[in-house]
């Protein structure tokens, strides 16, 4: 797994992203998102699988990251993992199985809220054998 660190940018939070492989770039992304989220529930964890399309690998991030998102709030599905990604860049696909506990509407006061995932400056690129990305999201 890759590295991800927070930075301020005006009202809003970015994740910086770094991985050895851009499957692991996407997967500590959608890490990143969750422990900005606040801290994973307790109890057992499931499985869900999610398939995603996109016309460029930049909109496949955001659209990953909102969907996990979405599956936060509307599944109360907190994802603490990805046990398998399946990545085409050229096609822009991306099928995962998440691993997610499920959080009650009591833990709500523990959660910072996240509204969306921009694509403001968003970029996705491979530098010196790693890869990075850059997202900010909309607090």
């Amino acid at each position: 797994m890759g590295s991800y660190e927070f930075f301020d940018h005006v009202a809003d939070v970015g994740i910086r992203v770094r991985a050895d492989s851009i499957e692991d770039l996407f997967v500590t992304a959608a890490l990143g998102l969750t422990a900005w989220i606040g801290p994973p529930p307790e109890g057992g964890t499931r499985e869900d699988r999610m398939w995603i399309e996109a016309e460029y690998p930049e909109e496949l991030l955001v659209r990953w990251l909102q969907e996990i998102l979405c599956h936060f709030h509307l599944q109360h599905a907190y994802v603490t993992g990805v046990k398998e990604l399946h990545l085409d860049v050229e096609r822009c696909t991306l099928e995962a199985l998440l691993l997610s506990r499920t959080w009650e509407d009591a833990m709500r006061g523990e959660y910072q809220e996240v509204k969306a995932v921009t694509y403001h400056q968003l970029k996705i690129e491979q530098r010196g054998g790693a890869w990075l990305a850059a997202v900010i999201l909309d607090i």
